[in-house]
């Protein structure tokens, strides 16, 4: 079989091999899906093979549940072509990229809903970009973000020749003025500053960007994360200095 499927899910044959049909496989780094797609099913692990960067949408594309889409384990950090399909969310929840992804609509391609002061639109209906929200439906939840509309407007999320990309109110920095020790780590770790800048505050993000911990008015050069309530896995630490902020990518086992 071409392409694993997620043993999480459960897809009868015959529906799986007509999908397989009507999905257009471009290539080694393409993939189109021609049909109605649900992210509770996890469509884009199950269905893109190893090396996919370019994923591309020609139906509906249903976010029904929070979705950090991975591609052979890892996260999905290529081009999401909305080309004449829509990005549709049904419920409140997060849709996460990884943070060089980029999405592009093409041929009507659009997200749905794009009116912020509709009473389908939601706060909580939001775009990721890795650790960074980078839209919600209203444009609400935090400074700098965009709303779907927006998105609509200018055809493209998170690109460099887009008039739209990720705003924080801090500049980033270099990661590597910044270490993470042990990583990956199995318990407390220490987030220690290289330079002469002093870190300000550290948040703790898991791979949905939501906050597990936050620590502030630190004014030290390194910090030691007590991490005994934080499950193993994949996780952010966003550490803003004066001049700026650094993301650290940390992992618990």
């Amino acid at each position: 079989m071409l392409f694993p499927i997620n043993v999480k899910f459960v897809f009868r044959p015959v529906l799986f091999s007509l999908a397989l049909l009507l999905a257009n496989h471009l290539g080694a780094s393409n993939f189109t899906f021609n049909f109605k797609i649900i992210a509770s099913n996890d469509p884009i692990g199950a269905f893109c093979p190893p090396g996919t960067d370019t994923i591309v949408i020609k139906d509906t594309f249903v976010l029904d549940v929070t979705y950090y889409p991975f591609v052979n384990g890892l996260p999905f950090n290529g081009l999401l072509l909305v080309e004449g399909g829509v990005l549709y969310w049904s419920n409140n929840v997060r849709f996460v990229l990884g943070e060089d992804a980029c999405v592009r609509l093409k041929d009507g391609g659009h997200i749905y809903p794009d009116n912020s002061s509709g009473a389908e639109c939601s706060g909580s209906k939001s775009l990721y970009f890795d650790p960074f929200k980078y839209a919600t439906c209203t444009g609400s939840g935090g400074i700098g973000l965009h709303t779907f509309s927006e998105i609509n407007l200018a055809g493209c999320a998170n690109c460099c020749d887009s008039p739209l990309s990720v705003s924080e109110n801090f500049s980033v920095l270099n990661p590597e003025s910044v270490g993470v020790i042990p990583n990956p780590a199995a318990g407390d770790f220490i987030i220690k500053a290289k330079g002469q800048s002093r870190m300000k505050s550290i948040e703790i993000l898991d791979i949905s960007g939501q906050r597990c911990a936050k620590f502030i008015g630190l004014n030290a050069d390194q910090f030691e994360v007590k991490c005994h309530d934080l499950a193993p896995g994949l996780y952010f630490a966003r550490v803003v200095f004066e001049e700026g902020m650094v993301i650290k990518k940390v992992i618990l086992h």
